[in-house]
């Protein structure tokens, strides 16, 4: 039995997904300066599941530059989060041009990132 259901709705209609306690469940939502990642899994130690949200520089992937709001219920209680992207400064007059390279994985960026999609933090070369 399933412990994860995805359910995704877009231009083509709808589709849904299933994952179970080992494979847990992952979706991806993107615009095009920004976007989020969403992950579900079961953490054996604490007997719970564990959802993470990530915001990530969306289809572009390039550097995020986003606000978080928390939004609350009449009564005040947590119920969830908006990100909306913030307007970035261009780096470059010419918007097609590649300036920095994840140094673990090699994918080019227009401006440089705080993290890759590959998990590298660090490791970012300007392309000369």
């Amino acid at each position: 039995m399933a412990r994860y259901r995805s359910n995704i709705q877009g231009a083509r209609g709808s589709a849904s997904r299933l994952g179970h306690k080992t494979s847990g469940i992952s979706a991806c939502v993107n615009g095009w300066h920004l976007g989020v990642d969403v992950t579900a899994s079961y953490n054996a130690e604490t007997d719970c599941d564990v959802f993470r949200v990530y915001v990530n520089g969306g289809s572009n992937r390039g550097t995020p530059e986003y606000n978080i709001r928390e939004i609350r219920n009449a009564e005040g209680i947590l119920t969830g989060f908006e990100i909306s992207e913030k307007p970035a400064e261009i780096e470059s007059e010419d918007k097609n041009e590649y300036r920095y390279i994840c140094g673990v994985c090699g994918f080019k960026y227009h401006a440089r990132p705080r993290a890759c999609h590959c998990g590298n933090d660090a490791e970012f070369e300007p392309i000369k």
